[in-house]
């Protein structure tokens, strides 16, 4: 495929525009952060942000694990619960949720 020197020099351009507009960017984001421009580099602030969403995910895993384990707990609760009426037992009605985290 044939590339005209002037469609490469508008090519060019855009790069140049776009890599501008990156660099404005860059120069707003450091002002926010309160950091040097000179210094401030956007691969460490997407590695903050990399490491905080990593860690996000990872609560939500454990998150995720408790409360599964609080429902198993508590549908063996019901299910004993039930059984033991049914069986004439006398059992008690109320439940305390801070309990379930004890098992």
């Amino acid at each position: 495929m044939f590339v005209s020197i002037q469609d490469a020099l508008k090519e060019v351009e855009n790069v140049e525009q776009k890599l501008k507009q990156l660099n404005q960017l860059k120069q707003g984001l450091a002002e926010y952060f309160c950091e040097d421009e000179s210094k401030f580099k956007l691969e460490d602030l997407l590695g903050i942000f990399q490491t905080f969403c990593n860690h996000l995910d990872k609560a939500k895993e454990v998150w995720y694990i408790h409360v599964n384990k609080c429902i198993y707990i508590l549908m063996q609760k019901i299910t004993t619960y039930t059984f033991q009426t049914m069986a004439g037992k006398k059992v008690p009605h109320v439940w305390k949720l801070h309990q379930l985290s004890r098992h």
